[in-house]
């Protein structure tokens, strides 16, 4: 997952300093468009390939593959 992006104006972010949802993001290592995902309790804020590119090293899966959702709100997930 890629801590820094750039804009349309050419214009490098980092991710723990960026706060806005209506700007084109890019991935600084392949080019391919992204987009921000904001921090939680439990991870830093990082942006997030739109499509998967497995040409590019910090491109990951947006599938969980094997995952179910229990209907009494936990998750599980099966290999």
């Amino acid at each position: 997952m890629p801590l820094f992006a750039y804009t349309e104006k050419c214009l490098v972010v980092e991710a723990a300093n960026f706060d806005s949802t209506d700007v084109k993001l890019f991935c600084c290592q392949c080019r391919q468009p992204v987009c921000f995902v904001r921090s939680s309790g439990r991870v830093a804020a990082y942006f997030r390939h739109i499509q998967s590119n497995k040409n590019c090293s910090v491109s990951t899966s947006q599938i969980i593959h094997g995952a179910s959702i229990d209907t009494s709100g936990s998750t599980s997930v099966t290999r």
